[in-house]
């Protein structure tokens, strides 16, 4: 039988669409991804006030659902208060997923959905960038809250030695830590680098380009 796994993240975010692609092509799980907001899509970054324009399809290849978002100031950079999502109540009990992943404790909504996991009993998976470095001068009671956070979750996704070793020194055991870096998606950029190839051996020809000269 398939484990449900739910995929929560803030918002779709271009260099992530790959790797929940692939996650939906494994056979032993069912993935859900759930967001927070709709921030990105539709071509304008309301944070930033500009149009963007993404060479990949954000919302392809894996099933998705929005959930409404009640804060009063949205926002996906930097405010905790920025997403409240009450919707994560409905979603959890009505799904029963057999296993979450959640990108640290920076939103309301974060928090809010590790409290109904832990009520729920549903397994937590935590992927947060923290390096140790940056984590450790921050203070006794930061230290504290994020030991409590930690405490709830099943286990851990770190990107580095930095990563693993904030872990560590908020108690996390060996067994509890599964490394996976920052993913690229090769096969994407190795069959751009063919097609760019192909124009610049025409350039060359048609302006007989010695290949010794490179081209820009």
């Amino acid at each position: 039988m398939k484990k449900k796994v739910t995929y929560f993240l803030s918002h779709p975010i271009q260099y992530q669409t790959p790797l929940l692609q692939k996650l939906n092509t494994v056979e032993k799980i069912d993935l859900q991804v759930i967001y927070f907001t709709d921030h990105t899509i539709g071509g304008l970054d309301r944070q930033f006030g500009i149009n963007v324009t993404w060479d990949i399809p954000l919302l392809s290849g894996y099933n998705y659902i929005f959930l409404k978002n009640y804060a009063k100031n949205p926002a996906v950079s930097g405010k905790f208060w920025g997403l409240i999502n009450w919707g994560v109540f409905n979603y959890l009990i009505k799904n029963k997923p057999d296993v979450i992943i959640m990108h640290g404790w920076g939103y309301f909504s974060n928090i809010l959905l590790l409290i109904l996991a832990t009520i729920l009993r549903t397994k937590v998976i935590m992927r947060a960038e923290s390096p140790l470095k940056q984590e450790k001068d921050k203070g006794k009671l930061n230290t504290l809250l994020k030991k409590t956070i930690i405490k709830l979750c099943s286990s851990f996704v770190y990107l580095g030695k930095e990563n693993k070793a904030f872990y560590k020194s908020m108690g996390v055991k060996e067994h509890q830590l599964f490394y996976a870096p920052y993913c690229v998606d090769n096969e994407r950029f190795i069959e751009t680098a063919k097609q760019f190839n192909r124009v610049t051996d025409d350039i060359r020809i048609k302006y007989q380009i010695p290949t010794k000269n490179r081209i820009a």
